[in-house]
């Protein structure tokens, strides 16, 4: 009996357990989240995901709000 081989298998079989653990924990946080999003977060004040966070142009305008900010907090950064 190869004692080596033995305890290679049960360490592939230790690790391939606790990614399944590890991924079924994930799966569960990820249902909570959205059951207390579903329940009490602004989708219950009509809010509705449309997708514009991954578009370009909410690149732009992020970086625009953020410009207006410091510019806002930091009247030296305002050109005459």
């Amino acid at each position: 009996v190869d004692i080596g081989k033995g305890i290679k298998s049960v360490a592939k079989g230790v690790a391939s357990m606790a990614q399944k653990l590890v991924e079924s924990k994930h799966n569960l946080v990820r249902i909570d989240q959205n059951v207390v999003r579903q329940k009490f977060g602004k989708y219950d004040i009509g809010y509705e995901n449309n997708g514009m966070m991954i578009l370009p142009p909410m690149a732009l305008v992020t970086v625009g709000v953020i410009i207006w900010i410091q510019r806002w907090k930091n009247r030296d950064l305002i050109e005459s």
